[in-house]
C-alpha cells in the first residue's frame, strides 16, 4: 500500500483518496519553476474542499523543517503539503531504487483517477486554476 507522509510525520495512504481525482505534484525548495507554481497549488487547495478532487503537493527536500520554514518565507504556510524524504513514492532518471512515480524534470505532476490509477502526467508548472487545468480534474473525478 502505497502511502505518503505529512510534515509531521503521520503517514496517509493514497487509498483514502479514492473516489476523487488526485492532482500529485511533486516539488523541491530547489526548483525556481516549483516556486512559481506553489501559490498556485495553495488557491487550488483552497478551492478543492468544493470539488471532486485533490491536491497533493509532495516536496523532494530532506528535511521536514526546511519545507516548512521555505513554505513560510513564501506565505504559503496554508499549503498542506507531504514530503518525500527517502525517495520511497518518487525518483528521477539516475536513481537506482525503483519507485511509484518517475521524475523527468521538476515540478512533475501525475494525475490520478478516482480509482487511483496514474492517467497522466505533466513535466514543468501549470496553472492548475485555470479553466483547462480544472476541467482535467474535473474529467477524471
Amino acid at each position: 500500500m502505497l502511502a505518503i507522509t505529512d510534515l509531521g510525520g503521520r503517514s496517509r495512504p493514497l487509498s483514502a483518496y479514492r473516489g476523487k481525482a488526485v492532482l500529485l505534484n511533486f516539488w523541491a525548495s530547489w526548483c525556481p519553476p516549483c516556486r512559481r507554481e506553489l501559490p498556485i497549488l495553495q488557491r487550488l487547495q483552497a478551492r478543492a474542499g468544493r470539488e471532486p478532487f485533490v491536491v497533493l503537493p509532495v516536496s523532494l527536500d530532506k528535511s521536514p523543517a526546511t519545507v516548512k520554514a521555505y513554505l513560510q518565507r513564501l506565505g504559503l504556510s496554508e499549503l498542506s503539503t507531504f514530503i518525500d524524504t527517502d525517495g520511497s513514492v518518487a525518483s528521477g532518471p539516475k536513481s537506482t531504487k525503483p519507485t511509484p512515480f518517475a521524475l523527468y524534470g521538476m515540478p512533475m505532476t501525475y494525475i490520478l483517477d478516482r480509482e487511483a490509477r496514474s492517467v497522466g502526467y505533466l513535466v514543468g508548472e501549470a496553472d492548475w486554476n485555470s479553466p483547462a487545468g480544472l476541467e482535467l480534474l474535473r474529467f477524471y473525478a
